[in-house]
């Protein structure tokens, strides 16, 4: 039984982190899009081009990811990391709804996933890692 439980938590560890990290690091990629002075004011041939479109499809796809993964996971990970996502999807949503520009959008959510993978990370390897000390 405990085998079973490890290997159940392993699964939903591994790929929340997954998600989590495809769209921190393509959140990333995103923000190379905005590093010139004023290119916040070009939203409209940003969103248009090729590269960024396809970066915003892997990130909606990340971020859906994650949200399939949660409701199941909660069965099996902590409680920290639950939060966690819970704080994550309210940063997302904020953003979303109030962000002025992509630039901040992507500043904001690149904050938020950077803090839920570190912390679903942290407890990953509390739950998963034995402490050989």
């Amino acid at each position: 039984m405990n085998q079973q439980q490890w290997m159940l938590r392993e699964r939903y560890y591994i790929g929340l982190l997954n998600a989590l990290y495809t769209l921190k690091d393509t959140v990333e990629h995103m923000q190379a899009w905005y590093m010139e002075p004023g290119s916040e004011h070009r939203d409209g041939d940003i969103n248009q081009s090729e590269g960024y479109v396809k970066l915003r499809s892997s990130a909606w796809k990340s971020f859906s990811d994650i949200k399939e993964l949660h409701g199941p996971a909660e069965l099996v990970v902590s409680g920290n990391a639950v939060i966690a996502l819970k704080e994550f999807y309210s940063i997302h949503w904020e953003a979303s709804e109030f962000s002025a520009c992509n630039a901040e959008w992507i500043d904001k959510v690149h904050k938020g996933v950077k803090e839920a993978h570190k912390i679903v990370l942290r407890e990953a390897k509390n739950d998963l890692v034995p402490d050989i000390t």
